[in-house]
């Protein structure tokens, strides 16, 4: 339940990227629910690109809610995440365009194996006002 951003840049574009290790296998139908993940400018999707190398055990998508800052990812069709490995997934969003504190995002999985929600390692979304400056 590893979390990590690519980019504290206030208004840029941010790949967060998650290490999901379930402490039970996680199977079709499961849900796994990624909450906290607020202050993003990226509105909400039904279908929002889920990459990375586990991101087909959820069908490359979830379902994005920007107010809570939650990703809504359903275990696939004829899919298992392994408990004995961890499966890596990213999701790409745009930073606030004012700068704010990190975040700590909760993990929890539902459906036949439920897993109450827990923080993830660190805090993600920290933005500040880094500017980026052009050579002349």
């Amino acid at each position: 339940k590893t979390v990590a951003e690519s980019s504290a840049v206030v208004g840029g574009i941010n790949t967060i990227s998650f290490a999901i290790q379930p402490s039970a296998d996680l199977v079709a139908t499961d849900v796994v629910t990624i909450s906290g993940l607020t202050g993003t400018q990226t509105a909400d999707a039904a279908s929002l690109s889920v990459s990375g190398t586990g991101s087909t055990l959820f069908g490359s998508s979830g379902v994005w809610t920007q107010t809570d800052g939650k990703l809504v990812l359903t275990v696939d069709t004829s899919q298992t995440v392994p408990s004995a490995s961890a499966s890596a997934i990213s999701i790409v969003v745009r930073n606030r365009v004012v700068p704010q504190a990190e975040v700590i995002p909760t993990i929890a999985a539902s459906g036949a194996t439920t897993i109450s929600a827990e923080a993830m390692s660190s805090g993600v979304l920290t933005s500040s006002l880094i500017s980026v400056v052009a050579n002349e």
